[in-house]
């Protein structure tokens, strides 16, 4: 059975690097002490994390062999450890997570994705 285009990993990893800018939309403007004081910054930062997490777990073992230096683990275990930790989520590493791991990620995934690939859901013409 083929695959639908709109489930592709070029598409779900063109998804990670729309939410990576919105999580710099988000994050422009704030310093590490907002993410302590801040609840809307947090659930926004949260969400965001966990939505990428989400998307590169969807990404295929063998996709991800193709680029070992993307750390797909990691990216996957912490969207784990947002979605089922309630009360004792480390904003220190969010912040370093947002500050130093995002703009990498966002840099790998656009030397994978030179070109912006064709709308996988086009209107329908009919």
């Amino acid at each position: 059975m083929p695959r639908d285009p709109a489930h592709s990993d070029e598409a779900h990893m063109w998804s990670m690097l729309q939410v990576l800018g919105e999580l710099d939309h988000i994050c422009s403007g704030h310093d590490e002490s907002d993410i302590h004081s801040d609840i809307a910054l947090q659930r926004a930062v949260e969400r965001c994390l966990e939505i990428i997490g989400e998307l590169a777990n969807k990404v295929s073992k063998e996709t991800q062999d193709l680029h070992p230096t993307i750390n797909w683990a990691g990216i996957i275990n912490q969207r784990h450890v947002i979605a089922h930790t309630y009360d004792g989520i480390n904003y220190d590493l969010l912040w370093i997570i947002i500050s130093k791991h995002a703009p990498i990620l966002r840099d790998q995934l656009k030397v994978i994705l030179p070109q912006e690939p064709e709308d996988p859901l086009p209107e329908n013409t009919q």
